[in-house]
């Protein structure tokens, strides 16, 4: 009898675009792993066992490997077309702060030392007592130079004005340049009050101890070489060729000791102490304090002039103040000594 069961071509349905593709394994092994397939994917409402059933029979009765019998009734079997997996979401991370205090708190790494070099090389490392030594020794050597050509010129003014004292050969700055008798009219205390100078020339001199408070007039070197003297017995002068008050070197003032029928302004300082004070005051209204050092006597021939034109202190300011002491020559107005204060500022 006649197998009657529908044969499966290749241009079945069921098996369209399936076994088409050529495969290296047999057609049986093909249908039975495609139908494994269907099975595996049959919806919830398909019974398992009808599956399995199509799947027994075709594979016990197909005749051979190019054409196979179906029963006459082949159960649809639904293919579920499978849905693409859905990627979870991936969470949202949040940037850890602890960790970020954690890196910017990390310490930086150490350079290396530099190794010190040894002393005596060019690049030698000195210590700080060493250079604070070495300032110092700078210091005092250019404080020694400055004070060796301040001396310098100094002695050179000195030398010059004594020779201008000496010899009589200087310009003439002298108020007076004669040798007429000065005056013995005191001046008025409106005089002495609107008596000006320049600021930083003397004014006044005042002398506590005796009384003293006298206009400083300006004198230089008479005509025959000796120094210039005020025009009057109550007023003192500066001599222009000595220190300005206040600075370097020593400020020499002259004054009259008396006349024929008065005492003039220096009357007594040769009774003046040692510590004694003395003051200058200057045109611009500033005060300088001198403290008296010593008194030297000297004859009138042999004055030194040097020790009269340069401080009793080395490297401090001086006022050194000179007048005639002593008797007077017979014949003439002139006395034969010559005294001189000398103090220093304080």
């Amino acid at each position: 009898m006649a197998d009657r069961r529908p044969r499966i071509d290749l241009n079945n349905v069921a098996l369209r675009g399936r076994l088409r593709q050529p495969h290296s394994r047999s057609s049986r092994d093909y249908v039975n792993g495609t139908l494994s397939t269907h099975r595996s994917s049959v919806c919830a409402g398909q019974r398992i066992s009808e599956v399995m059933v199509v799947t027994k029979s075709i594979a016990s009765d197909a005749p051979s490997p190019k054409s196979f019998v179906f029963p006459s009734k082949v159960p649809d079997v639904a293919i579920v077309k499978p849905q693409p997996f859905a990627k979870p979401a991936t969470p949202r991370q949040q940037h850890s702060k602890v960790l970020r205090r954690q890196q910017l708190a990390v310490p930086m790494p150490k350079q290396p030392a530099t190794p010190a070099t040894p002393y005596g090389s060019p690049k030698a490392r000195y210590s700080k007592p060493q250079i604070t030594l070495a300032a110092m020794a700078m210091l005092v050597f250019v404080v020694g130079i400055g004070v060796s050509m301040q001396t310098l010129f100094t002695n050179r003014a000195t030398t010059a004005q004594v020779s201008a004292l000496s010899h009589g050969n200087a310009s003439t700055t002298d108020v007076t340049n004669s040798n007429a008798a000065p005056s013995t009219t005191k001046p008025s205390s409106k005089a002495v009050s609107q008596y000006y100078v320049a600021p930083d020339l003397a004014r006044y001199l005042k002398v506590s101890k005796l009384g003293i408070n006298a206009r400083v007039l300006q004198v230089g070197i008479k005509a025959n070489g000796e120094l210039g003297t005020p025009t009057n017995v109550f007023d003192t002068a500066w001599y222009t060729g000595s220190a300005k008050p206040g600075q370097a070197g020593a400020t020499l003032i002259d004054g009259h000791v008396s006349s024929w029928t008065t005492h003039g302004v220096f009357y007594g300082i040769k009774n003046l102490k040692a510590g004694e004070n003395v003051q200058i005051v200057r045109g611009d209204g500033v005060t300088i304090n001198y403290r008296v050092v010593k008194i030297q006597t000297y004859d009138a021939d042999h004055v030194d002039m040097k020790a009269a034109i340069n401080p009793v202190t080395a490297g401090k300011s001086g006022l050194n103040l000179i007048t005639c002491t002593g008797r007077v020559k017979p014949g003439t107005s002139e006395f034969n000594q010559r005294v001189i204060v000398f103090a220093e500022k304080v």
